[in-house]
């Protein structure tokens, strides 16, 4: 497949073949159509971030919009390493996958996702026992 491969951190992203992803058990291969260029994605890129594990190569990207082989159109992150979302597909443990709705194209998909995915993917139902949110409802 064609990606964007990070072979010398001085040198950057070069489109270029990569190895195909195969999905583990509790992931799936991701289609991807649109992905996010954040500064953790650059800083990941020239090796700068503190999540990057010095292995070269990879492909960068933490997030993006795609299709699963379903067909079924979701926001997703964090991708296995070495892959990441900027390349033709990428492998994705399934619960790091929310469906997107119809109504908002893939741009607007990936721009609501990240908060979306924090607020409903990780962090869950973060209301109080009691149910009300700052005491006003």
């Amino acid at each position: 497949m064609k990606a964007a491969v990070v072979f010398d951190l001085a040198e950057g992203p070069v489109w270029a073949d990569f190895i195909d992803p195969q999905p583990a058990p509790g992931q799936t291969l991701i289609d991807v159509r649109a992905a996010a260029i954040s500064h953790v994605v650059k800083a990941r890129a020239s090796g700068r971030h503190y999540s990057f594990d010095g292995n070269l190569p990879f492909v960068p990207g933490i997030d993006g919009v795609g299709t699963t082989p379903q067909g079924q159109r979701v926001y997703f992150a964090f991708p296995t390493a070495p892959f990441g979302s900027m390349a033709q597909r990428a492998p994705v443990a399934l619960q790091n996958c929310l469906p997107l709705p119809d109504a908002l194209d893939d741009i607007q998909g990936g721009g609501d996702g990240q908060p979306r995915y924090v607020r409903v993917g990780i962090a869950g139902d973060t209301r109080p026992a009691s149910g009300r949110r700052n005491g006003a409802d």
